[in-house]
């Protein structure tokens, strides 16, 4: 086949990092890029109203919001420039021209601007803190409303008031300047976001085949391949609804996991009629029925206190939580000084983890103002006008709601695209692959082995080894068992005469040659060398575990003599003398298709098999 074309879907854009990041973690490449040396000509940075500045001079590319300007602690980056001309390169190859890149840039610029009106002395307190006003004396403020292309005053309305029906009249609310720090975090999030869909929409109509979409690549019964990128567990001094939400996705996305590798496993061993005590395996059910579960969960919690409007806020959610989740579910926890502060953890898959509630409901409003897209609207600048378009179309619903009652929230959104995800992935049949993190300094050459360790357990890749070695790792089908162990036939019926005369070997090729080609006759010869194997390997370990009885002293007085080391135990689950043979004791199967192996047996032929294939080089 040929690749007829490509389509690039979004889940979970993660918009919060947009305006805030720990210290040590940075927001999106595109911010760093523009302000790097050397990326932009003089004129150009002039034009973007960046010329002498750095990362250190916004909200957005410092740490704590603003808070923290200090350097990146591991920020490996460090060519920007070169990210930058790659980036500008790519726009060209699907025909952004020179002036939509620079009105792209120029928007994202105003964002750095707008990002520096959320700290404090952006906005003058008005009637006694009441109401607030942006400081016209910003720097910041003056090129933001140059780069949109807006008016002081449409953009001092839509930051600074808010707008909601009673009954059938608008109501105007003034907001104090905390809240209003919040309406411009929305602001500049809705916008990036709107910036990301008008992009992704751009480049799927430059690389889309001519029946591909998102919609049709599974409707038109072609095949297609699917690449997934998602962030893994997040867990930092101070964990909120971003990272409750991250750790959602990764539990979900956990549990397909198990029952892709763990649950499907068990099933072939079945479908083959192979012999296996089941292994269970921790399931986290429980923790999304915490998280989601109707009525009950964390987020349908949370929904239900931001419908009922301004009655509630962070101290109720949490109460709530509190009371329909502390007896409940024994992955839930919150002792006496958690509730004083409005904190609760989760025992994740991968560890526990504790929220803190500040900002859960705003969070999960996320309201744009209503007036963004009659603000942007307005603006002198095409690309804005454009994102006004794309927000006015996420946003129409709300205008014509009376209250929050009908709009959808972030959890739910999240939650939604989850299940669609999860719903894709079903239908494919997926492969994994874990990205694992040396070091937290990000450094080359260097293994620390206590954080390596912890991401395999925390990607559920420890418990897949154990199971899978618990099981049987080793597979193969009748002809490729027959073609690679077939060697050891001659020298397994008669090893006493084999080894004192090697000479026997020579012919076995031509025996294979001779063997029958037919499905049946594979079988039948497969069987017949898996029960010589296995009558060897019985009968091996019989003979090592005479040996151990003969040298082990003998039992003091009192005490059994049935008493069995562990060492011998799996021994002594061999056929002995009895004439029954069962081929699972040895820990070789022959299922319906295959030929299935216990890595300790496995490990066993191949060095038998090294040994007989030496002997008939060496004889050469």
């Amino acid at each position: 086949g040929r690749l007829l074309g490509a389509y690039i879907d979004t889940y979970l854009l993660e918009k919060a990092r947009i305006v805030g990041h720990t210290c040590g973690e940075q927001t999106y490449h595109i911010f760093y890029e523009l302000l790097a040396k050397g990326s932009l000509t003089e004129a150009m940075r002039k034009q973007l109203m960046i010329e002498d500045t750095t990362a250190a001079d916004f909200a957005i590319t410092t740490a704590d919001g603003g808070q923290n300007n200090s350097k990146l602690l591991h920020n490996e980056f460090s060519d920007h420039r070169k990210m930058f001309l790659e980036l500008r390169s790519a726009m060209g190859t699907l025909s952004f021209s020179q002036g939509e890149q620079m009105e792209i840039f120029q928007v994202v610029c105003a964002l750095l601007h707008l990002s520096n009106l959320t700290l404090n002395g952006a906005f003058v307190d008005v009637n006694d803190g009441e109401e607030c006003k942006l400081d016209e004396n910003s720097v910041s403020l003056q090129r933001a409303l140059s780069l949109l292309g807006v008016s002081y005053e449409a953009l001092d309305s839509a930051v600074t008031t808010v707008q909601f029906k009673a009954v059938d009249e608008l109501v105007t609310k003034n907001l104090s300047a905390s809240q209003a720090a919040q309406a411009v975090q929305a602001l500049i999030k809705g916008v990036y976001d709107s910036i990301f869909t008008i992009l992704v929409g751009r480049i799927n109509s430059c690389i889309a085949g001519a029946s591909t979409s998102a919609d049709t690549e599974q409707n038109s019964g072609g095949a297609f391949i699917g690449l997934l990128d998602i962030f893994g567990f997040e867990t930092f001094q101070k964990n909120v609804f971003e990272q409750f939400c991250i750790n959602y996705c990764n539990e979900s996305l956990q549990q397909q996991f198990n029952r892709f590798v763990f649950k499907l496993e068990q099933q072939e061993y079945i479908r083959e009629g192979i012999r296996w005590d089941m292994i269970e395996f921790q399931d986290n059910q429980d923790t999304l029925d915490l998280i989601e579960k109707k009525h009950a969960g964390i987020l349908t919690i949370l929904d239900e206190q931001c419908r009922l409007g301004m009655r509630c806020n962070d101290k109720t959610f949490v109460s709530a939580v509190y009371s329909k989740c502390m007896n409940g579910n024994t992955r839930f926890g919150a002792d006496m000084k958690q509730q004083s502060h409005g904190k609760f953890t989760i025992r994740h898959y991968a560890g526990v983890v504790e929220y803190s509630t500040d900002g859960f409901m705003e969070k999960n409003k996320d309201e744009i103002p209503m007036e963004t897209s009659e603000l942007l609207s307005q603006s002198t600048c095409a690309f804005v006008r454009d994102i006004a378009q794309v927000i006015s179309a996420k946003t129409g619903s709300q205008k014509e709601s009376k209250s929050s009652i009908s709009r959808v929230s972030v959890g739910k959104q999240f939650s939604g695209q989850l299940q669609k995800l999860r719903r894709r992935i079903d239908e494919t049949h997926p492969h994994y692959v874990r990205c694992i993190k040396p070091n937290e300094q990000l450094q080359p050459n260097h293994f620390d082995s206590n954080i390596v360790v912890d991401q395999l357990r925390c990607g559920g890749i420890l418990e897949a080894i154990r199971v899978s070695r618990a099981g049987f790792p080793q597979r193969y089908t009748f002809d490729h068992f027959v073609a690679r162990f077939s060697v050891l036939s001659s020298v397994l019926r008669d090893r006493k005469e084999t080894q004192s005369k090697a000479g026997k070997l020579n012919g076995i090729s031509s025996k294979k040659k001779r063997a029958s080609k037919t499905k049946a006759g594979t079988k039948d010869e497969c069987e017949a060398l898996v029960k010589l194997i296995s009558q060897w390997i019985l009968r091996d370990r019989e003979n090592d575990h005479e040996v151990e009885r003969e040298a082990e002293p003998e039992p003091e007085p009192g005490v059994s003599s049935d008493t069995v080391s562990p060492r011998s135990f799996w021994k002594n689950k061999s056929a002995g003398k009895n004439n029954a043979i069962d081929l699972s004791e040895a820990g070789i199967q022959v299922g319906a298709t295959k030929v299935f192996l216990i890595q300790d047996t496995f490990d066993t032929i191949e060095r038998l098999r090294g040994q007989v294939t030496m002997i008939n080089a060496t004889k050469i």
